[in-house]
Protein backbone atom coordinates (compact mmCIF):
# COMPACT_ATOMS: atom_id res chain seq x y z
CA UNK A 1 0.00 0.00 0.00
CA UNK A 2 1.37 3.13 -0.61
CA UNK A 3 2.00 5.72 2.12
CA UNK A 4 -0.90 8.15 3.72
CA UNK A 5 -3.12 10.26 1.81
CA UNK A 6 -1.78 13.79 2.86
CA UNK A 7 -3.58 17.39 2.72
CA UNK A 8 -3.73 18.75 -0.86
CA UNK A 9 -4.01 15.29 -2.47
CA UNK A 10 -6.22 14.85 -4.83
CA UNK A 11 -8.56 11.33 -3.72
CA UNK A 12 -10.30 9.36 -7.42
CA UNK A 13 -12.82 7.09 -6.20
CA UNK A 14 -15.58 4.45 -7.44
CA UNK A 15 -18.87 3.34 -5.86
CA UNK A 16 -18.97 0.88 -8.30
CA UNK A 17 -16.91 -1.97 -6.00
CA UNK A 18 -19.19 -2.04 -2.94
CA UNK A 19 -22.50 -1.84 -5.22
CA UNK A 20 -21.58 -4.61 -6.62
CA UNK A 21 -20.21 -6.50 -3.67
CA UNK A 22 -16.57 -6.65 -4.79
CA UNK A 23 -15.60 -5.36 -1.12
CA UNK A 24 -11.94 -7.46 0.34
CA UNK A 25 -9.51 -6.94 3.21
CA UNK A 26 -6.62 -4.28 1.87
CA UNK A 27 -9.05 -1.91 -0.31
CA UNK A 28 -8.90 1.59 1.03
CA UNK A 29 -12.05 3.08 1.38
CA UNK A 30 -13.87 6.33 1.96
CA UNK A 31 -16.63 6.31 4.38
CA UNK A 32 -18.46 8.65 6.68
CA UNK A 33 -18.61 8.78 10.36
CA UNK A 34 -20.77 11.09 12.94
CA UNK A 35 -17.88 11.83 15.15
CA UNK A 36 -14.93 12.06 12.79
CA UNK A 37 -16.69 12.50 9.42
CA UNK A 38 -15.06 11.35 6.21
CA UNK A 39 -12.43 8.87 6.67
CA UNK A 40 -10.11 6.90 4.28
CA UNK A 41 -8.79 3.84 5.91
CA UNK A 42 -7.73 0.32 4.90
CA UNK A 43 -10.53 -2.59 5.38
CA UNK A 44 -9.34 -4.83 7.93
CA UNK A 45 -11.94 -7.52 7.97
CA UNK A 46 -15.88 -8.12 8.31
CA UNK A 47 -18.24 -8.78 10.71
CA UNK A 48 -19.53 -12.34 10.79
CA UNK A 49 -22.92 -11.28 8.98
CA UNK A 50 -20.85 -9.48 6.81
CA UNK A 51 -22.87 -5.92 7.31
CA UNK A 52 -19.97 -3.96 9.27
CA UNK A 53 -16.01 -4.13 8.81
CA UNK A 54 -13.21 -2.86 10.72
CA UNK A 55 -10.88 -0.58 9.63
CA UNK A 56 -6.94 0.87 10.34
CA UNK A 57 -4.70 3.91 9.16
CA UNK A 58 -1.31 3.67 7.63
CA UNK A 59 0.19 5.80 10.58
CA UNK A 60 0.49 4.90 14.63
CA UNK A 61 -1.87 7.80 15.34
CA UNK A 62 -4.56 7.23 13.25
CA UNK A 63 -8.01 6.50 14.23
CA UNK A 64 -9.36 2.95 13.54
CA UNK A 65 -11.54 0.46 14.17
CA UNK A 66 -9.98 -0.30 17.69
CA UNK A 67 -11.60 2.92 18.86
CA UNK A 68 -14.70 3.24 17.08
CA UNK A 69 -15.38 -0.21 16.81
CA UNK A 70 -16.52 -1.81 13.28
CA UNK A 71 -18.47 0.74 10.84
CA UNK A 72 -21.84 -0.29 9.04
CA UNK A 73 -20.93 -1.19 5.23
CA UNK A 74 -23.92 1.19 4.21
CA UNK A 75 -21.55 4.14 5.29
CA UNK A 76 -18.86 3.57 2.70
CA UNK A 77 -19.07 6.33 0.17
CA UNK A 78 -16.34 4.71 -2.57
CA UNK A 79 -13.04 2.64 -2.72
CA UNK A 80 -9.62 4.24 -3.61
CA UNK A 81 -8.96 3.89 -7.13
CA UNK A 82 -5.03 6.22 -7.10
CA UNK A 83 -4.01 8.90 -5.32
CA UNK A 84 -2.15 12.29 -7.05
CA UNK A 85 0.00 13.68 -5.16
CA UNK A 86 0.10 17.36 -4.32
CA UNK A 87 3.36 18.91 -6.58
CA UNK A 88 5.78 20.79 -3.93
CA UNK A 89 6.51 24.32 -5.32
CA UNK A 90 10.09 25.40 -5.25
CA UNK A 91 10.22 28.58 -4.11
CA UNK A 92 12.68 30.73 -5.77
CA UNK A 93 14.38 33.60 -4.16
Amino acid sequence: MAPGINSGDFVLTSSIPQKLGFLKSGMRVVFDTSEYGLLIKKITGFSKDGDKFYFSGTRPSSISSDQTGPVNIQKILGTVLFVIRERKRSVID
